[in-house]
């Protein structure tokens, strides 16, 4: 007999989670949970619950003589990792807008390198044009041959109209454009280095520290114009 269903579940999910985590695509069947993650830099959602009813009642039964709220069952939704909580990715940014603005985010997705480093403008007439960018910025590195993201103009509007701040746009969109890259097994190319003290406050550096921290990069090694993350 099962003592505590909701552990269970929980222990469930974490495992989940971590076979999600070290093969990138998962599929489990039965009264567990159910997964389906697709292809290099496509939206990777969890789903709770296979089993459990859906919204509107207000107790979920798993089994014979155990109930699971409902907010348990859907406590393990999920979309590129990120819990989503009262139908918004983080309880922030509403689950539809979140996939289109990942989809709009990533340019060049079927390459097989990821192109990360600092904007810089267009310089016209001795003014920076930062509509444009500048050929020694990282887009124009990547150019047509490498998947690399921008957000543009977008980035502050994103930020004010959903209340986010610089951390969350880190997490919710940068984080898993490197993971996305990492899964697809893309090479990861810096057009700048991240590790100099110019970077140390920067979007670059965080990026360069979450590859370290999170999947074991260890150097950066000159190849041509760029420096490869190894």
């Amino acid at each position: 007999m099962i003592e505590n269903p909701i552990s269970m579940l929980e222990l469930a999910a974490q495992s989940v989670s971590d076979t999600v985590e070290t093969e990138g695509i998962a599929y489990l069947t039965g009264n567990a949970l159910t997964v389906l993650i697709p292809a290099s830099f496509g939206i990777k959602v969890v789903k709770g619950g296979a089993g459990l009813k859906g919204p509107g009642k207000a107790k979920v039964k798993e089994g014979k003589g155990s109930e699971i709220s409902k907010e348990t069952a859907h406590a393990f939704d999920q979309i590129d990792g990120i819990k989503i909580v009262n139908g918004k990715v983080d309880d922030k940014v509403p689950v539809e807008d979140f996939k289109k603005i990942r989809a709009d985010s990533v340019h060049n997705v079927d390459s097989d390198s990821l192109t990360l480093g600092k904007y810089t403008p267009t310089i016209e007439d001795g003014v920076p044009n930062w509509g444009l960018a500048g050929p020694d910025s990282y887009i124009a590195k990547a150019g047509k041959d490498s998947t690399y993201f921008d957000l543009g103009d977008d980035w502050s509007k994103i930020q004010k109209k959903y209340n986010l701040t610089d951390d969350d746009m880190f997490d919710l969109f940068n984080k898993p454009v490197l993971d996305d890259a990492v899964a697809g097994g893309k090479e990861i190319r810096f057009s700048h280095d991240p590790r100099i003290d110019e970077y140390k406050t920067s979007y670059l550096r965080k990026e360069w520290e979450y590859l370290q921290e999170k999947y074991g990069y260890k150097t950066l090694k000159k190849k041509g114009e760029v420096l490869i993350a190894k």
